[in-house]
């Protein structure tokens, strides 16, 4: 009788805290997302901002963020510990009640071999909290993970691959283009329509945070357009597979990095490139270097005879 209410207890208990907790774990997510996109942001343009003597703002919004993500995550853990109080409580009520009965009882009505699973109680109540904080993160994450697959499983579309030469103009325009990072937050680019003729060099000029980096973004398809459209020599980048996107686009970062290999390994990772055309680019490669070496020279010979 006593585990039979004390189970129903429980269970009311988690039907109260779960839906609590799920949407706790969101919000400590939405929020924790800003922070790490500023602080990247504040790190990749640390001149800019020392410039412009603008490193107050930039510190009291990254504290603004933290403390948003604190208080949601203060009252995520919170919850946690209110479903642990009176799960403990429960179970020492029980065990408390179970005991008196034990006791108080006359002899031979209770075997007391059932003092036995009573002492197993307090391992009860840590397995049910392991259990209900488990299940609680299997719901958040079945919230998240679908959209990560849904996108993995757009990256090749039989049907609506590109021509082989595509992009051969290299032709990009943009339609009506709405982005935002996410559904609650608002749109960082608002209906951009333009052209970039192929074949030809650009520049995008503007001060820090008015969208430069957002631009490129959704032409590897990284955040996907909220409306809109992109055009790439006559074919919508959003009706295509992703592997048939990135497959076909080059993009230098402005801070170059290496990772362990060789220089092949960095330039081909998939091997796709021929060895003569590599051997032509290394010859192009080492004569620039030679050139450049010629020239500190001649200038340290000529500082010299100075």
């Amino acid at each position: 009788m006593e585990y039979k209410s004390w189970v129903q207890s429980t269970n009311l208990c988690n039907q109260y805290y779960t839906p609590t907790a799920r949407e706790l774990g969101r919000l400590a997510g939405i929020n924790q997302s800003p922070i790490l996109h500023h602080f990247a942001e504040s790190l990749a343009r640390a001149a800019t901002i020392r410039a412009f003597n603008q490193e107050d703002r930039f510190l009291n919004t990254n504290l603004c963020l933290i403390d948003g993500f604190s208080n949601a995550q203060f009252h995520n853990v919170a919850v946690i510990v209110w479903l642990s109080f009176r799960l403990n409580m429960l179970s020492h009520f029980v065990f408390a009640f179970s005991l008196v009965l034990l006791v108080t009882l006359p002899k031979g009505i209770i075997d007391p071999s059932e003092y036995l699973r009573y002492c197993w109680l307090g391992n009860i109540v840590w397995n049910k909290l392991e259990f209900i904080t488990g299940f609680n993160y299997m719901e958040y994450m079945r919230c998240t993970v679908p959209n990560h697959f849904s996108r993995k499983n757009s990256s090749i579309l039989e049907d609506k691959k590109p021509p082989s030469n595509w992009p051969q103009e290299r032709s990009i325009t943009f339609k009506n283009l709405q982005i935002r990072y996410a559904d609650h937050l608002p749109d960082v680019l608002k209906d951009i329509s333009c052209t970039f003729r192929g074949k030809k060099k650009v520049g995008i000029v503007g001060r820090t945070g008015c969208g430069k980096s957002t631009l490129i973004q959704p032409i590897f398809r990284m955040v996907e357009p909220r409306r809109g459209s992109i055009i790439i020599d006559n074919v919508d980048i959003c009706k295509i597979g992703l592997h048939d996107l990135r497959s076909r686009l080059r993009i230098i970062l402005q801070d170059p990095s290496l990772f362990e290999g060789t220089i092949r390994g960095n330039l081909d990772p998939y091997n796709s490139t021929r060895n003569k055309k590599f051997g032509r680019t290394y010859d192009k490669y080492e004569m620039i270097i030679n050139k450049y070496l010629r020239i500190q020279i001649a200038c340290f010979i000529q500082m010299s005879i100075r």
